[in-house]
């Protein structure tokens, strides 16, 4: 299954072609244009869509819808395999069930899986791995392996994301999605609130976040230039895999209350806390409230600050060191120079890097990692599974289709480990018999 050589007389060179299989991707046309690259170097390429979302945004031919169950999905997905010649299988995230479940058949295939993931590095960079992502990723766990293999200095083409580009095919791969229910009618999406919740409650916040964005201005000013020091502590989404599938928390609720906790018995009495709301938040929860009431539970009136606009660099750098789960926005901390502790198994979460003694003693003992350790870290971490490129905006797109084209064609491959990958909830069966809704193109 290594796929065929081809010869060009031409040149009298061999190019080694490979037949890719396409799973989920994200609500752009990334894999597409992606799909389109590969074909054009003389590669097959198959998808199967999971959903109407997914069948709007693949854009090329010879795909399959897959509308039964979970249950059904292993063997169906090997029938394709074999019947296709896949050498390679190409997916956006590793928890997602169906994903899942296809991994485990590719590897007992002896497939070549390119699991995407957004970037461990931000902005301006993607993940791509081939044995997993953030908990699941074979990234060494010690900064000394780390620092074996360290790539050239850090010098990426800057990317921006068009956010208003990337709501808008949220809005329209949700609307296919919802329209072709009854063509998929065992889909389940990976996230627990209808879209249209989650949509008036975005809207919500975003009519807060401008409402309130002079008051919260004045805020961060009064944060950067006071003599009163802070800690930083930024939320993470509660339906996010990094939460529910890679942390000890059940609940973003469990590690408000354990950080409060411990800030208000073992921090020094004259710094504050700043906590600070995920830009893409958008559960009906009012987590503002819950974190300022648990707060004042906790004799902590006063020495709370709960901002709404996210996490600017000016906050993370003035800060006396910054606490998170599993949070990307530690990497920037360590970049900015700030003590650093991750609560849960990030792939920067070591030693020499984050502070290793427990949070109780974060708040009197913090030190910065030595920038020398964090610049070789992230020239090692680019070097293994990190590309230059976007998925929300077309310039960011065309960059990261170059750079995985490089990096798919080549073949590469980050160490096997023995990872386990946690089993995701069930789908739900919609009542009534099922009918075959495995139809290809």
């Amino acid at each position: 299954m290594d796929g065929n050589l081809e010869f060009c007389s031409s040149s009298l060179t061999m190019r080694r072609t490979k037949d890719f299989l396409f799973l989920q991707g994200v609500a752009s046309s990334f894999f597409s244009d992606l799909g389109r690259a590969l074909l054009a170097h003389g590669h097959r390429v198959r998808c199967i869509n999971f959903n109407g979302g997914d069948k709007l945004f693949w854009r090329l031919p010879g795909a399959v819808d897959y509308g039964l169950d979970l249950k059904r999905w292993p063997e169906f997905l090997e029938r394709k395999l074999l019947d296709w010649s896949i050498t390679d299988i190409v997916l956006f995230g590793d928890c997602r069930p169906l994903h899942a479940a296809a991994i485990k058949v590719g590897r007992r295939l002896g497939l070549k899986l390119h699991i995407f993931e957004e970037g461990y590095l931000r902005p301006n960079w993607l993940t791509i791995e081939s044995q997993g992502v953030n908990g699941h990723s074979s990234l060494p766990r010690n900064i000394e392996d780390f620092l074996a293999t360290i790539g050239p200095a850090e010098t990426p083409i800057p990317v921006a994301s068009d956010m208003k580009k990337r709501s808008f095919e949220d809005v329209c791969y949700t609307a296919a999605m919802m329209a072709m229910r009854w063509r998929f009618p065992f889909y389940q999406h990976y996230r627990p609130f209808h879209p249209l919740v989650e949509y008036m409650s975005g809207a919500r916040r975003i009519a807060y976040r401008k409402w309130s964005a002079r008051r919260q201005a004045a805020e961060i000013a009064r944060l950067v230039d006071a003599k009163r020091g802070y800690f930083l502590w930024p939320l993470q989404i509660e339906v996010d895999s990094q939460i529910s599938v890679h942390s000890q928390f059940k609940t973003v609720k469990q590690a408000i209350d354990l950080v409060l906790t411990s800030f208000a018995r073992f921090a020094p009495p004259a710094l504050e806390l700043v906590v600070t709301e995920h830009p893409l938040e958008t559960s009906p929860f009012n987590w503002r409230r819950y974190v300022l009431d648990e707060a004042a539970r906790a004799g902590l009136g006063g020495r709370v600050s709960y901002l709404v606009n996210g996490t600017p660099d000016a906050i993370i750098e003035n800060s006396q060191g910054v606490v998170v789960i599993n949070s990307t926005i530690g990497q920037r901390g360590l970049v900015l120079g700030r003590p650093v502790i991750a609560l849960s198994g990030a792939v920067f979460n070591m030693p020499g890097l984050t502070f290793q003694h427990g949070l109780d003693r974060f708040w009197r003992e913090a030190q910065p990692a030595d920038q020398d350790i964090v610049r070789n870290y992230r020239r090692g971490l680019i070097a293994r599974c990190q590309i230059n490129g976007g998925l929300y905006s077309a310039p960011g797109i065309a960059l990261a289709v170059k750079n995985a084209m490089a990096w798919m064609e080549a073949g590469r491959q980050d160490a096997p480990a023995a990872l386990k990958i946690s089993t995701p909830r069930p789908y739900s069966k919609p009542v009534g018999q099922a009918i075959d809704l495995a139809v290809e193109l």
